[in-house]
């Protein structure tokens, strides 16, 4: 309730001055001490944005590295398959179901991006395994996602502040807002601190966007390519991307050959494209292994497999109706997956949902308005991903936070973009709107790091990690050389994953894992048929194996119970 009632009353605050600033449209009063206090403010935030700068990064640094291989609590189903398969291929060249550098990983079936599993992988090639060391890839994107923030506000307020008759447009300071909204948003947060595939999506599109409003700002052919090119990686973070992408694509390239009408405006498309199509081409072979139009083949490195059930009916025009409410309702509140976003906050605190609404207005009135006068706009960009994306999100069978995460790009900026504009007509408003989200952001963070594990425990597809660190453990106490049988055998209620925390936390070779197996070289995912009274082994039991372990002891073994409920017997 203590929550529900602050983050509530700081919404009201918002949505009250904003509907206050837009009502009176009092601009302050030339010479005023408000309108002095406001633009020495704006002016000296300019001139030093790169300490401030700095220190918003220092607590975004903060904000995701913080017990970062503990909240959120266990791991995750998907964390789970995707760190074995980043370990296979860090040290085999293949994942685990031993397909050689995949681009399209099978997971447990039904496949999985690959982005996330190869700089994993190269981070194992360096790092011990960790669910901390797995997480950190998140963590490296969005620091790349917080630094193009700042340089993709800064260039849509140019284009911004170019259409006033303002001398100094005082830019970078607007531009800081891009770093701290990333900071402080909590979809931003949550989901660079844990190591799903698709959370790469966020933070590759930020990237790509700054890239392309910087291309179309500057008319640049490098920005093409390499605006073309990180939208061609981006297409390895998700698979909703291949949707997303050729659409958005589309849209831009009718918009720019339309105002423009040069020819150089097609070859720079086309040096956009080129990068998109080289890096998209062996996706586009994956789905016709899967789609039965090609038999599985080898191509360089790469093996074409067939996935064990294609996921390409998730995609149905027959969603779409009945999916707008659910895509609504999740883009602002929750997807009811606690991992995406906890209630009252939700991914979006609620006072920032008016200024986003009024900018999301602003951005596609001026984006009709540039059409009108046949001349391009900036924030075109940002309104024409925005649409391509919102015509893909309903077409998905289960839409939620996690399908529809890159859609926060988008809401960053329009966020930026309703500041912006309320600030042109009453800076005290920019401070109310700020201070409220300053406020927001504390209370999130004071119940995500200190109550989150406490008042939820594992979230959804969230499993401890025990069973993984007492076979770490087993080794390291008992056999370093990993010369003993272990012989593990625990209960599970939910879902059997013991194969996997015993491949990864074990390191069994890539070779000898199967989904079903039992036994992977010197260890066995069992008890034995007949015990060995002379053998040398290592035992993990679960406690409810009362009688296993009093014969075990009566052998001669000794029991190690640091983790209460799995036994550890060694001779």
């Amino acid at each position: 309730m203590f929550y529900e009632v602050l983050i509530g009353s700081l919404a009201v605050f918002t949505l009250v001055t904003v509907i206050l600033t837009l009502v009176f449209r009092k601009k302050d009063s030339e010479g005023s001490v408000l309108e002095k206090f406001s633009s020495g403010l704006i002016l000296f935030l300019d001139r030093f944005h790169i300490l401030f700068t700095i220190l918003i990064f220092l607590v975004f640094l903060f904000t995701r590295l913080y017990y970062l291989g503990l909240i959120p609590a266990g791991i995750h189903v998907d964390e789970l398959g995707m760190a074995y398969d980043a370990f296979s291929l860090s040290r085999y060249g293949m994942d685990r179901h031993h397909v050689h550098f995949p681009v399209y990983l099978e997971n447990y079936g039904g496949g999985q991006s690959v982005m996330y599993a190869y700089l994993t992988a190269m981070l194992l090639k360096v790092f011990p395994y960790s669910v901390k060391i797995i997480r950190l890839p998140a963590v490296l994107c969005g620091c790349m996602a917080f630094i193009a923030s700042f340089f993709l506000v800064k260039d849509i307020a140019h284009g911004y502040f170019t259409d006033t008759k303002s001398e100094k447009a005082p830019e970078r300071a607007v531009a800081l807002l891009g770093p701290l909204l990333v900071t402080v948003m909590p979809y931003y947060l949550t989901s660079e601190r844990w190591g799903l595939d698709c959370n790469l999506f966020l933070s590759f599109a930020t990237v790509a966007l700054f890239l392309t409003v910087r291309a179309v700002l500057s008319g640049k052919r490098p920005f093409y390519v390499l605006a073309g090119l990180v939208w061609g990686l981006a297409l390895y973070t998700y698979a909703v991307s291949y949707l997303i992408i050729p659409l958005f694509v589309l849209f831009l390239a009718v918009y720019l050959v339309c105002l423009r009408r040069e020819k150089k405006t097609v070859l720079d498309l086309v040096s956009f494209l080129i990068p998109l199509i080289l890096l998209g081409i062996p996706l586009v072979l994956f789905q016709m292994v899967n789609m039965g139009l090609l038999d599985a083949f080898t191509l360089g490195l790469s093996d074409f497999r067939p996935l064990k059930f294609y996921r390409a009916s998730e995609f149905s025009f027959h969603n779409a109706f009945k999916n707008l409410p659910c895509v609504f309702m999740a883009m602002f509140a929750s997807d009811g997956l606690l991992y995406d976003a906890l209630p009252v906050f939700g991914p979006v605190y609620p006072c920032m949902i008016p200024l986003l609404l009024y900018g999301a207005v602003l951005a596609i009135y001026d984006t009709v308005s540039s059409i009108r006068r046949r001349s391009v706009s900036l924030i075109a960009v940002i309104v024409l991903f925005f649409v391509a994306s919102w015509l893909v999100f309903p077409l998905l069978t289960d839409p939620g936070l996690g399908n529809m995460n890159v859609i926060y790009v988008c809401f960053l900026v329009f966020i930026v973009y309703g500041i912006v504009s309320l600030g042109r007509i009453f800076k005290r408003s920019v401070m109310v709107c700020l201070l409220c989200m300053g406020l927001s952001f504390l209370l999130f963070v004071n119940f995500y790091f200190r109550e989150q594990n406490e008042v939820y425990g594992l979230h959804t597809l969230f499993y401890t990690t025990k069973p993984g660190d007492v076979i770490a453990y087993a080794r390291q106490q008992y056999d370093p050389q990993h010369q003993k049988k272990l012989y593990v055998c625990l209960d599970y209620s939910d879902i059997d994953l013991q194969n996997l925390f015993a491949g990864l936390y074990d390191q069994v070779p890539a070779e000898m894992w199967t989904p079903d197996g039992e036994d992977y070289g010197n260890i066995r995912l069992n008890l034995p048929e007949e015990f060995d009274p002379e053998e040398d082994a290592v035992y993990i039991i679960g406690e409810d194996w009362g009688g296993v372990i009093s014969y075990l002891l009566s052998l001669g073994f000794h029991d190690d119970v640091t983790f209460d409920k799995e036994i550890i017997l060694y001779r």
